[in-house]
């Protein structure tokens, strides 16, 4: 009972990895993309970063509309 109690507590405790995405990181880049291949990146003339969603998010990015197919 008590190693059950505690492999439940374990899996609870264990964090989800964040979730990586791309900018363009220039200063008129308003997309995130999850492929580093994206056809919306295509255009980006500055540097393409990988950060992770929430702070893409946070950055006011949203969703490429060529990753939302």
């Amino acid at each position: 009972m008590k190693i059950l109690f505690i492999l439940l507590l374990i899996s609870c405790s264990t964090t989800s990895p964040k979730q990586l995405v791309y900018i363009c990181n220039s200063g008129n880049a308003t997309k995130y993309h999850y492929s580093a291949t994206c056809r919306g990146l295509g255009t980006c003339q500055y540097k393409v970063t990988k950060i992770s969603l929430e702070d893409a998010k946070s950055k006011g990015k949203t969703l490429c509309k060529w990753e939302g197919n």
